[in-house]
């Protein structure tokens, strides 16, 4: 059987097929700039950058109860988080310096993995 593909999928447009309050169940990942910005732009999340050092992942469908997320910096400089909050909506993050013990932005990645109850 063939099959054939009308158009282009996108992350997007697969993200506003799925009603508004259905929770993720997916693993979602990627990258973030020290400026908050996203590399790659998805329909499963967005970042920003409120403060220095201080990161906010919202997740667009949610997860419930909530996501277990994790993070690793991509630096030769020794980062760690010093602060995580997680919710059904976003992570919540700050990272800091090992050697000044400072808060600092940080290029990083992420997962966010659905939690269980």
């Amino acid at each position: 059987m063939k099959s054939a593909i009308f158009g282009l999928l996108t992350a997007a447009a697969i993200a506003a097929a799925i009603p508004a309050h259905a929770a993720s169940t997916a693993i979602i990942a990627g990258g973030i700039n020290a400026d908050g910005s996203v590399q790659v732009i998805s329909g499963q999340y967005s970042a920003s950058r409120p403060g220095f050092g201080h990161y906010v992942i919202r997740f667009v469908n949610g997860y419930s109860p909530y996501p277990t997320c994790i993070f690793m910096p991509v630096s030769s400089t020794q980062f760690h988080v010093s602060g995580l909050v997680e919710s059904s909506t976003k992570c919540d993050v700050t990272f800091v310096n090992n050697t000044t013990g400072k808060l600092a932005n940080v290029l990083f990645n992420f997962v966010a993995l659905p939690t269980n109850h």
